[in-house]
């Protein structure tokens, strides 16, 4: 399931993959320098990492998707497309959450 990029649509650039690589790159570029605890900039930089994909996994499962091959292909693509604030979100949402705790506990 795909669509064509609306300009007007909130879910942009911020909304990518590569977005979220260029956060976590700043992040894990500039934490060691922000505070001297490895532990802290480490668990702050993969916790923000960890976040992000969940809320792209989420925002993928939407009927508007995301550009997951952005800047490559401007197209939006759609996991499951369902209806934001459904019972099938939320199922997805703790579904999501499950699945991550075992990775955030890993760095904290």
């Amino acid at each position: 399931w795909s669509s064509d990029v609306c300009s007007s649509d909130l879910r942009g650039f911020i909304h990518t993959p590569l977005f979220t690589l260029i956060m976590f790159a700043l992040l894990h570029y500039y934490s060691p320098r922000l505070c001297d605890n490895a532990l802290v900039y480490n668990t702050m930089a993969y916790g923000i990492l960890c976040g992000r994909i969940c809320h792209l996994i989420l925002d993928a499962c939407t009927m508007n998707g995301i550009m997951f091959l952005y800047p490559f292909v401007r197209k939006r693509f759609s996991l499951l497309p369902m209806k934001s604030g459904s019972n099938r979100e939320y199922l997805v949402l703790f579904i999501n959450m499950i699945l991550t705790l075992p990775i955030i506990s890993l760095f904290a």
